[in-house]
């Protein structure tokens, strides 16, 4: 008779007591601040100068002269208001495109009225004047930012408060989103972003680098499943493991699926 039966169930619970996964992101374009100002500073940006402060939902700073972002008024049918100027916040009437919200552009032409391209993220924004004008529980009202993550003066965006499973609101239509976690400002900071696409097991620097469903986890790093039953099991032989930081979204805790051994 064995004295000491083999149990599954014991594995698993002290696999998920000695293990909490870090959620990696080694990228330095990932450090994008909520506050308006640049990364680490703690502070609040800069209020809006002569531009005024935007009007309805998608309204935003004014920027240094130049229109009032989300009031194309003063722009010809086929233009909007929009950043003209990234080192000064400068902005100006410059073209319009079709691109919906949250989906991939490739310049900020692409986007509608309203919104802008933003250069870390990659994907079209809503201007916002504070966090209480963007759609989303828990979205925030951030500093729009160039393709190198320098906070562009007096403009923000939204982020999109995204899923990190079913992805809503990121939309697909111009090429592969995924929702990662900024995890340098706001631990639940959820946003959409462009989408490496890398797959399962692959080796990553930065959630943004993963398909969708997928974040950069563990040592080493590689793209892992999101899972919304932390310490319970997420397959076979699999365990929903936490994360550190701690993730939470609208409440609920989400962690990284990984085997138990």
């Amino acid at each position: 008779m064995n004295r000491f039966p083999f149990s599954w169930a014991l594995l698993g619970a002290l696999a998920f007591a000695a293990c909490a996964f870090p959620d990696i992101e080694f990228r330095t374009d990932d450090t994008t601040s909520s506050s308006g100002a640049a990364p680490g500073t703690g502070g609040m940006g800069a209020g809006p100068t002569t531009g005024g402060m935007g009007t309805g939902a998608t309204g935003g700073d004014g920027g240094q002269g130049g229109c009032v972002l989300g009031d194309d008024s003063s722009c010809s049918p086929s233009d909007k208001c929009t950043v003209i100027d990234t080192a000064t916040g400068e902005t100006g009437c410059g073209g319009k495109g079709s691109t919906p919200p949250f989906a991939i552009c490739g310049s900020d032409a692409d986007c509608q009225s309203g919104h802008y391209c933003d250069g870390i993220t990659r994907v079209c924004h809503p201007f916002c004047v504070n966090s209480d004008t963007c759609a989303g529980t828990e979205a925030l009202c951030r500093s729009a930012v160039t393709a190198t993550n320098t906070p562009i003066p007096n403009v923000r965006v939204c982020s999109a408060d995204c899923h990190p499973l079913n992805l809503t609101p990121c939309n697909p239509s111009k090429g592969q989103v995924t929702c990662y976690r900024n995890i340098f400002d706001n631990n639940n900071f959820f946003d959409c972003a462009a989408s490496g696409g890398d797959t399962l097991n692959a080796s990553c620097m930065g959630s943004r680098d993963c398909a969708a469903g997928l974040l950069c986890a563990g040592d080493p790093p590689v793209c892992r499943p999101w899972c919304d039953n932390v310490g319970s099991g997420c397959g076979t032989l699999l365990e929903c493991f936490p994360l550190q930081p701690t993730a939470v979204y609208h409440g609920q805790e989400y962690g990284v699926c990984d085997s138990i051994f």
